[in-house]
C-alpha cells in the first residue's frame, strides 16, 4: 500500500514551500527586533561611555587626582582588554596565521 512517487514528491514540496516562507516571515520580524534592541543598547553604552569620558575630565581639576585615577584605573582593565581583544580579531581575518584561520 504504497503511495505513487508523485504523489510523495509534490507533498514534500509543499509542505518545504510553506516552511520558507514561515522561516522568512520569522527572520524578518526578528531582524527589526534585534535592530531595535541594538540601537538601544548602542545608544546606553555610548551614553555610559561618554559619562565616563566626562568624569575623567573633570577629575583632572581634584586635588587628589593621581590617587582618584589609580583607584579608579583598575575599573578600566576590562575596557581595555575588549579593545586588544577587538583589535586582535581583526588582525586574525585580515592576516590569518594559518590556513585553518579562514
Amino acid at each position: 500500500m504504497e503511495a505513487p512517487q508523485n504523489y510523495k514528491v509534490s507533498n514534500i514540496l509543499l509542505i518545504q514551500n510553506s516552511i520558507t516562507e514561515n522561516e522568512d516571515d520569522y527572520i524578518i520580524e526578528s531582524d527589526n527586533e534585534e535592530q531595535q534592541t541594538y540601537e538601544t543598547d548602542f545608544a546606553y553604552l555610548c551614553e555610559v561611555l561618554d559619562k565616563a569620558k566626562e568624569l575623567l575630565k573633570e577629575s583632572y581639576n581634584k586635588p587628589k587626582r593621581h590617587l582618584w585615577l589609580k583607584n579608579v584605573r583598575k575599573n578600566f582593565r576590562l575596557l581595555e582588554k575588549m579593545n586588544n581583544d577587538i583589535k586582535a580579531l581583526e588582525n586574525r581575518r585580515t592576516m590569518p596565521k594559518t590556513w585553518k584561520n579562514f
